[in-house]
């Protein structure tokens, strides 16, 4: 009897460990097959010949999609009723797939020798008109991020999955089966085993270091709240199953306006970017896991015009040499260039003379590409250090400063003025002062210059801006001396405060937290279009950074500060010996630095200098130092930053 025999083929291929999937798929095949036939009075696949398969194939053409169920379980799962398509004409590619899985069945009946030949041996396959591939354009893809809500379990872990299948390009059904072993986040690879990829051949996937951020993140999310084995899990616990993520996909577009998109079309996405960045077929293969060339080739030929074109401007040969002719052409219509040799007292040149002189400017000069001119700062005994100098009697320099001090204040606050800075830094500007900011001051150093208003205010602001950062650069580099040496600890410090049941709370933000910290600030000066310190308001800034924090994660307020461990004894052999060192250089003059430099390093070593012209503001804002001095017995542990008194460098938000 028929229905015997598809029950003794589906227990066969269960034992055989076929895929859970294809069983399903055999299954409802061999049953629509099964209905059809015995409402045709035929119970005997002895009697199925070549013309009954023939008004089969024939009538799944007319019968139209979602008309006809196996039972009424499988009616009230799949609600055919409620589908857009129901009627509509069913596919080449599904009649070519149940012949497919009809021609398994009778097979396996010649071989039990139940038939004698197969009814679809001479059966062709319908002719199929490839329809092109579905991508997600990056618009649509951020649009369905972002409308994910970061605090519901279900949908932070939709948007983890969503991600991963575009970066790895790995198919659902693997992705729903990892387990937290299958993940190897120092390394970016995912093992998939053998039991969960289609091909039954076990193969890595990649990911990169968004991904790796993004999973440490899911890490920590799931695990304060579920226990489980596998990497994704549902509200209980359980795995996720493939339907469940594609009735939540469905849903998520439908709610934005998104045209139906598949769990697929990732897959798509990630073969289609990695092709049009220049990764070749074969390499593409085996990350999709297919089991040769020929599918993959096959799966993916919809790259359009306008792809072809993105790809070519990648791989130019014209674009992709280097030439000078652009570099030379800007440089020959600098507007302020005779000012500038009239300044520093160097001769006109031409040709390639003058790209180098106009090189060596760059160096101590800020460049204005919109206006096409250098920005003349009127310095200068010395002008602004170069970077090789900046490691050798200027770091040695802070470090005498931050050592001197930090032995000597005991919780005292102090800050460097902007005038102290130019002189560390050997510059004199004669033009800034505490006029900028007024309407006046700037209207006539417009006029007197002939300068609109967006170039005068840079020019105003680019030389504060630029001492900033360099001081910036000096004081890190003397802190890591120091901590290269031994004599100090130091590391970077978010602080967070919240609010729970009423009370304000201030802790110290783990990696996740600084990660989604930095993001922000990235993202925000995106949105201001950050391209110079000087460009924009520090306190909108700030408050923009505030109102996202908050918004995302409810923190009341959240600053930035430098943590400094010290010991008396380390510190004093610092101090002698950086006094030492500079002392000799200044006497030797083995430094180019200019007058305001020296006396600086003699009121150094003489102990003459006022305590707040001491501490040094980092980029962005100024710093404040409260010093605690450790005794000579401290004992560095794993975290010493979380275990003991530390000094801050640093401001509120």
């Amino acid at each position: 009897m028929l229905e015997t025999h598809i029950d003794q083929f589906l227990i066969i291929c269960t034992n055989r460990q076929l895929a859970p999937k294809t069983v399903t798929n055999y299954e409802h095949t061999l049953r629509l097959m099964q209905q059809y036939f015995e409402s045709s009075g035929i119970t005997d696949e002895k009697k199925i010949k070549n013309a009954q398969i023939q008004q089969y194939l024939q009538y799944m053409k007319e019968r139209g999609k979602y008309t006809v169920a196996v039972n009424q379980n499988s009616r009230r799962s799949n609600t055919p009723d409620n589908r857009h398509d129901k009627g509509k004409d069913i596919q080449a590619t599904t009649i070519n797939g149940a012949l497919k899985d009809m021609r398994v069945f009778f097979n396996w009946l010649v071989t039990e020798n139940i038939i004698s030949e197969s009814p679809i041996k001479k059966t062709d396959f319908m002719e199929v008109k490839r329809k092109p591939l579905e991508f997600v354009t990056d618009d649509e893809f951020q649009k369905l991020i972002q409308s994910l809500d970061i605090v519901a379990f279900s949908q932070v872990r939709d948007s983890v999955i969503i991600q991963l299948l575009l970066d790895t390009g790995m198919r659902i059904g693997e992705c729903l089966q990892l387990k937290d072993e299958n993940i190897d986040l120092s390394n970016n690879t995912i093992f998939i085993p053998e039991d969960v990829t289609k091909s039954k051949k076990a193969r890595y996937v990649f990911f990169g270091t968004k991904m790796a951020k993004q999973l440490r993140r899911w890490f920590n999310f799931r695990d304060r709240h579920r226990d489980t084995e596998y990497l994704f899990c549902t509200n209980c616990g359980n795995k996720v199953t493939v339907n469940n993520f594609e009735v939540n996909i469905r849903k998520y577009c439908n709610n934005i306006g998104i045209e139906r998109v598949h769990p697929h079309n990732f897959r798509n996405n990630f073969a289609k970017r990695f092709l049009m960045n220049g990764g070749d077929i074969y390499t593409l293969s085996r990350i999709l896991g297919h089991s040769s060339v020929k599918i993959t080739e096959q799966a993916y030929l919809d790259i359009t015009e306008k792809d072809l074109q993105k790809m070519y401007q990648n791989f130019s040969p014209l674009n992709r040499m280097k030439t000078y002719r652009k570099l030379q052409l800007q440089f020959a219509t600098i507007k302020n260039y005779k000012e500038m040799c009239i300044l520093l007292d160097e001769k006109v040149t031409n040709g390639t003379a003058k790209t180098s002189q106009l090189k060596e400017w760059q160096r101590y000069f800020g460049y204005h590409k919109q206006s096409n001119a250098f920005i003349i700062d009127e310095v200068y005994d010395t002008p602004l250090p170069p970077a090789f100098r900046i490691d050798d009697v200027y770091s040695k320099y802070m470090q005498v400063l931050l050592c001197d001090y930090l032995l000597k204040t005991e919780k005292n606050h102090a800050t460097l003025p902007k005038s102290r800075w130019y002189e560390v830094c050997g510059m004199v500007n004669y033009k800034y002062n505490d006029e900028i900011q007024k309407e006046t001051y700037l209207e006539k150093y417009k006029a007197a210059n002939k300068l609109n208003e967006k170039q005068a205010f840079y020019q105003l602001n680019a030389f504060d801006s630029r001492v900033r950062e360099r001081i910036n650069n000096i004081f890190y580099k003397s802190l890591n001396r120091l901590k290269k040496n031994g004599y100090i600890i130091y590391n970077d410090v978010y602080s967070i405060v919240e609010v729970i049941d009423g009370k304000r709370i201030e802790r110290e933000a783990d990696n996740d937290e600084i990660a989604y910290i930095l993001e922000a600030q990235k993202n925000i000066k995106k949105e201001m279009v950050i391209v110079v310190i000087s460009n924009y308001n520090i306190k909108q800034y700030y408050s923009m950074l505030n109102d996202y924090l908050k918004n995302a994660f409810g923190w009341v307020g959240c600053w930035h500060s430098v943590c400094i461990i010290i010991a008396n004894n380390y510190a004093k052999i610092a101090y002698e010996e950086s006094l030492k060192l500079l002392a000799e250089e200044i006497q030797n003059n083995k430094y180019c630095v200019n007058q305001n430099i020296v006396q600086l390093f003699v009121k150094a070593i003489n102990g003459e200098y006022e305590k707040n012209q001491v501490a040094m503001p980092p980029y962005f804002f100024s710093i404040s130092i409260t010093s605690k001095i450790l005794s000579s017995t401290l004992k560095f542990t794993s975290n010493p930053a979380k275990t003991m008194p530390y000094v801050r460098f640093g401001s509120d938000w």
